[in-house]
């Protein structure tokens, strides 16, 4: 030990290597997904039926999508995911591109409901004791105000 400073091993210990590769695996899923057609796929089928529903309509679809994405593989991949999903439905149905790609990013960002989520939901997850329906219960209804209050506000902004 030099200067007072961490062992190897000590190091090892503070460092959890599962947030890793939680983080890198989920930009390799959403590569595949955009390489093997299925962003494509999903575009038609969210243009499909959230035309009916208007513009406001396509803006909490796609946040409810990206959200879902977010509690599954992680912020970032989702993002990665839905940027050309979003890009496509805008361009089919003729709206604003800018104000859908909003609605991915804070979507993104809006993990609430489970400890996969977002990495810092993941580092406190086993430290701070928490359980998985912890996640749920605070996170659902956060997550609906969340949605409401952003997909009111770009819709307002940008369309």
């Amino acid at each position: 030990m030099l200067l007072n400073s961490l062992h190897t091993n000590e190091i090892k210990k503070f460092v959890q290597f599962d947030v890793i590769l939680l983080i890198a695996s989920a930009f390799a899923v959403g590569a595949a997904m955009t390489e093997s057609g299925l962003a494509q796929y999903l575009a038609g089928g969210l243009t499909s039926l959230a035309t009916p529903l208007g513009v406001l309509g396509v803006i909490i679809i796609i946040y409810i999508v990206t959200n879902i994405f977010t509690e599954i593989i992680t912020n970032s991949a989702a993002a990665v995911l839905m940027f050309p999903i979003s890009l496509e439905v805008a361009n089919v149905m003729d709206i604003n591109y800018m104000g859908l790609i909003v609605t991915v990013t804070i979507a993104a960002s809006a993990s609430f409901m489970t400890p996969i989520g977002y990495q810092t939901n993941l580092i406190v997850y086993g430290p701070g004791g928490y359980k998985f329906s912890d996640y749920i219960k605070v996170g659902a209804p956060l997550s609906m105000i969340t949605m409401i209050i952003a997909s009111l506000i770009i819709y307002a902004v940008w369309f």
